[in-house]
């Protein structure tokens, strides 16, 4: 058998094979231009590295105006698949927030890390920053101001009548007595009292007017009235000055000074001003809490009120604010507290408003504060006016400054848990919802802009010259490495068929 039939078809195959497997290598091989001497090496570099630039320039023309269109990537955030995968991913970062044992300031550390507290600081001066631009814009405070004066110039021209008096006397009612008390206990109350009585009696230490002179008839009886009532409370609130030392060495003085006065500074000496205070005191208090003797008392204090109205102011004054003018000014801040916070004289104060009020009924609330003063119209502007520039000013942004700065910092100390866990299923639905809204919004509005910001050829032109040449060919023949070395082996087939056939035609 001639060798020939069998050498021209092998050979055939070895060239083809080797042909084509030297074409593939010379696609990415040299990486470099060669040179021998001066004189370039023909066929140096590879073609892919000689057309790199030309080859990135296409290919993003491809993806970027064929492959991932503006349309294709909108359409793609649409589908359904997409938006089915965004809900569960919600419903799972929900639901791992109410097991999350972090607290919110530890979760940003986790996620911002050094910038945390950057991020928190600009988020509380944007709030800041957009409430302060909010609150002292002028036109806002001029707006406030009409709306108030408006609405309450509208409640004033209501008649009396028309009002819902009783629940309003019940609210009154109740809000009085709370305010009193708290007041009282504050201690707020006290103070104010102390402090008007001290300069309403300074006032009036120098009046040369007898109290018969102001006081009428009528108010003198009802003072007489009052007293006889409240003389046990009285007497017994006298009696228990003499706990307070100075007075107690006050009255023992006056003992010593009426008995020297009638038995002489020597018969003085031996008389003990102690047991006599002692005995004093105790007889008094027994004679004052004897009902028998109320009537006797009751005489004695008209008879006091009768020969105090012929005193002048001054001198009235002057007692109260002698020699026991401390403990005496305590008791009677105390007393007046303690009447006014009682239930009795609430309820008196709210009975008289309501026969007021059904006296006046057809009167608007005006009219009624017209009569007390006669600018009152002016002077609701002038108050309504201060609200609002109070309201409205530097100092209300300064101390919306720290309620924010407290608010956030009681929330960074939250636990995630604790607050997913208070949002309802309704509440998230509706958050939910909401997210699905700006996302619908966002890619109808914003995306189709960003996606022609981001400029998709021109991206994929710069990665692609980015990468080395030889890693572009490892991601080529990552990508074809199979369909290249089934051209190689084609090579081979055809080189042994193109070999073969002149063996045949001899043969024929």
């Amino acid at each position: 058998m001639n060798q020939s039939y069998i050498i021209t078809p092998v050979a055939g195959a070895v060239i083809g094979y080797f042909t084509n497997w030297l074409a593939i290598k010379m696609l990415f091989r040299p990486h470099k231009q060669l040179h021998i001497g001066k004189i370039k090496v023909p066929f140096t570099p590879g073609l892919i590295p000689k057309e790199k630039e030309r080859i990135a320039l296409s290919l993003g023309n491809t993806v970027g105006n064929h492959i991932l269109t503006q349309d294709v990537m909108l359409d793609y955030l649409s589908k359904p698949d997409v938006l089915s995968s965004l809900s569960s991913s919600l419903d799972k970062g929900f639901n791992s927030l109410k097991c999350s044992y972090l607290t919110v300031d530890q979760a940003l550390i986790n996620i911002l890390g050094n910038d945390k507290d950057t991020f928190v600081d600009t988020a509380k001066a944007g709030v800041l920053k957009s409430l302060e631009s909010f609150l002292l814009k002028p036109s806002l405070k001029n707006d406030v101001n009409d709306i108030i004066y408006n609405k309450v110039y509208s409640i004033l021209l209501t008649n009396i009548k028309d009002l819902p008096a009783d629940k309003l006397l019940e609210v009154l009612k109740t809000a009085v007595k709370s305010c009193t008390k708290d007041i009282a206990q504050k201690g707020v109350l006290r103070n104010v009292i102390e402090k008007s009585l001290w300069e309403f009696l300074l006032n009036l230490k120098d009046d040369e007017r007898k109290l018969c002179a102001i006081a009428s008839y009528s108010s003198v009886q009802e003072a007489k009235d009052y007293l006889a009532i409240k003389t046990p409370a009285i007497i017994n609130s006298l009696i228990s000055l003499t706990e307070n030392p100075e007075v107690e060495k006050l009255i023992k003085a006056k003992i010593v000074g009426i008995i020297q006065s009638f038995a002489g500074p020597f018969m003085g000496m031996f008389i003990n001003p102690d047991d006599i205070y002692v005995r004093l005191i105790e007889s008094l208090t027994v004679y004052i809490n004897d009902p028998e003797n109320m009537p006797e008392i009751e005489q004695a204090v008209s008879l006091i009120v009768d020969k105090a109205m012929d005193m002048t102011v001054g001198e009235v004054c002057g007692i109260i604010t002698g020699e026991m003018r401390e403990a005496t000014i305590n008791k009677a801040v105390g007393f007046i507290i303690d009447e006014l916070t009682k239930s009795e004289t609430i309820d008196g104060l709210i009975n008289k408003l309501s026969a007021y009020l059904a006296k006046h009924g057809d009167n608007t609330i005006l009219d009624i504060l017209n009569t007390i003063d006669s600018n009152a119209d002016e002077n609701l502007k002038v108050v309504i006016t201060s609200i609002t520039n109070t309201m409205f000013s530097n100092a209300t942004v300064s101390l919306i400054a720290e309620v924010i700065n407290n608010q956030t910092n009681r929330l960074l100390k939250q636990k995630i848990a604790y607050l997913a866990q208070k949002v309802g299923e309704s509440t998230y639905s509706r958050v939910k919802k909401s997210i699905f809204t700006l996302y619908s919004f966002s890619l109808k509005n914003i995306a189709p802009k960003v996606l022609t910001a981001f400029n998709i050829p021109k991206i994929v032109e710069e990665r692609i010259n980015s990468f080395s040449i030889q890693y572009t060919e490892e991601l080529i023949l990552e990508i074809v490495n199979k369909e290249l070395q089934a051209i190689t082996a084609i090579g081979g087939i055809l080189g042994f068929i193109i070999g073969l056939l002149p063996v045949l035609i001899e043969l024929l």
